[in-house]
């Protein structure tokens, strides 16, 4: 898994799909950013004279991240299906519709014959 997260961004990167605009308030006021691939990671603090800490373990605050994450993601899919559905039902109508009409178009033939 790869993980970015940007506190000034609001914003969490998961295997390159991002969220921006979340609510990362438990994010500590110290930190700029945590980059993760896998198994170990670093955390970028906002003074620039600190240097990046090694981590080989998702604080508490980043995991924190990655439900908020997986919060907007899930929110999206839904989305997502509604659409799909809502598509799908415009189409069945929009069938009705024209079946209705093919069948007032044959009624009005015969009844001319």
């Amino acid at each position: 898994m790869k993980v970015t997260i940007i506190k000034d961004d609001n914003a969490v990167y998961k295997d390159n799909i991002s969220y921006m605009g979340l609510d990362l308030f438990f994010i500590p006021a110290d930190i700029h950013a945590l980059q993760w691939k896998d198994t170990t990671g670093w955390i970028e603090y906002n003074d620039e004279e600190t240097q990046p800490q090694p981590i080989s373990m998702l604080p508490s605050w980043a995991e924190d991240c990655l439900l908020a994450w997986q919060k907007a993601y899930d929110e999206e899919q839904a989305f997502i299906e509604l659409e799909k559905k809502l598509e799908a039902e415009r189409l069945a109508l929009e069938a009705l519709e024209e079946a209705e009409r093919l069948e007032k178009e044959a009624a009005k033939a015969t009844s001319v014959v």
